[in-house]
């Protein structure tokens, strides 16, 4: 399984995987899941989540199912489904002889920890180079000096989700 906090590149992670997945372990099966919005009211968020929660475990057994021996199923998103789900899960895997990777924000029993995500001031300042250095044509003469006075305004040791500052970046040059 691959943990990390919020914004900090797990789902990035599995895009990368993707190709190899399938050439090493055919006819695998992906599901992203979802939970409720954390802007709605709180008894909307009880509702939908409800709603969420049955459509996250009837998908991932659905698609759990079809799962050939050898292949592969990936969950991004396992936080949204509760503990006895995901041990399940794991069990199911194993006894179809097939794999299960899983992303969520924390350790899950019964999956092994691959990966974990974490931000660093170095990681971030790189990939802001990255991110900049594709988008030539795209920003206005004084929009990298913008982001990079951004950037050296903010700590970014304190910088915890990654595609919240994409969205400041973004509104910063935008605006």
């Amino acid at each position: 399984m691959i943990v990390g906090d919020h914004g900090t590149g797990k789902s990035t992670l599995l895009r990368e995987l993707a190709e190899i997945l399938e050439r090493e372990m055919p006819g695998g099966q992906w599901v992203q899941l979802t939970g409720p919005d954390p802007a709605s009211t709180r008894s909307e968020r009880v509702v939908r989540g409800l709603g969420d929660l049955w459509n996250n475990i009837r998908t991932v057994g659905r698609l759990q199912r079809s799962v050939p021996r050898g292949g592969v199923l990936v969950v991004d998103g396992g936080e949204q489904i509760p503990a006895f789900w995901r041990w399940w899960i794991a069990h199911r895997a194993m006894r179809r002889d097939h794999f299960c990777l899983l992303t969520s924000h924390s350790d899950v029993a019964g999956f092994a920890t691959l990966y974990r995500t974490h931000l660093s001031p170095d990681l971030i300042g790189d990939l802001v180079r990255e991110l900049l250095s594709g988008t030539d044509a795209a920003l206005q003469p004084g929009d990298r000096i913008k982001v990079q006075q951004h950037l050296d305004a903010i700590d970014l040791n304190r910088v915890g989700n990654l595609r919240d500052l994409w969205d400041d970046l973004y509104e910063l040059v935008q605006s």
